[in-house]
């Protein structure tokens, strides 16, 4: 009888086979009559409550994958491969517009310092970074655009969030295992 060495990876095998075979018994699918995740299918903790707010048409606004808080209160959000639009939940209605700024596929968003940071993860590798826009006349338009970070990477593991430290003094940046350090960082600090 011929000698077989395991591979070392064969736990990982079995645990797939059993998250797929199982996953699906356990995990709540979304209700096909309102396309996305039912507010009743949250566990918050006591006090909290989720409530739906406003469903992203994918055919005009595409899929939202990052989000953010201006001064005012409004939201921000990016569609992953388009457009900025702000969201005013103040009133009985949400009310959703696009904002007038060159840029898109925002996987990160932060407002901090007076700006808008961006980080963008698009299909033109060279457009790929950190991007800081003003608004430099108090309009509500992003009218300055600066490309402060380039970042070489994308898709899935490319750049992504952006999030304030601890102490509001830094922005961290985050991406996958797709993202280049940037030149002038010689090693991960991480």
């Amino acid at each position: 009888m011929p000698n077989r060495q395991r591979s070392p990876f064969w736990p990982l095998s079995l645990i797939a086979i059993l998250v797929i075979s199982v996953g699906p018994l356990t995990i709540p699918q979304a209700r096909a009559d309102l396309g996305v995740t039912a507010p009743s299918e949250f566990r918050v903790p006591e006090g909290f409550e989720v409530e739906l707010i406003y469903e992203v048409p994918s055919e005009t606004q595409g899929s939202w994958v990052s989000l953010t808080v201006d001064p005012e209160g409004h939201l921000l959000a990016c569609d992953q491969e388009g457009s900025l639009y702000r969201i005013d939940v103040g009133g009985d209605a949400a009310k959703v517009e696009k904002v007038a700024a060159d840029i898109g596929s925002a996987q990160g968003l932060l407002f901090a310092f007076d700006s808008l940071y961006v980080n963008v993860n698009g299909k033109d590798q060279k457009k790929n970074g950190v991007y800081r826009l003003t608004d430099t006349n108090g309009d509500g338009a992003y009218d300055k655009n600066e490309f402060i970070l380039p970042l070489r990477g994308g898709g899935e593991h490319g750049p992504h969030a952006l999030i304030l430290s601890a102490d509001g003094k830094r922005i961290i940046t985050c991406g996958g295992n797709m993202t280049a350090l940037p030149e002038h960082i010689a090693r991960s600090r991480v």
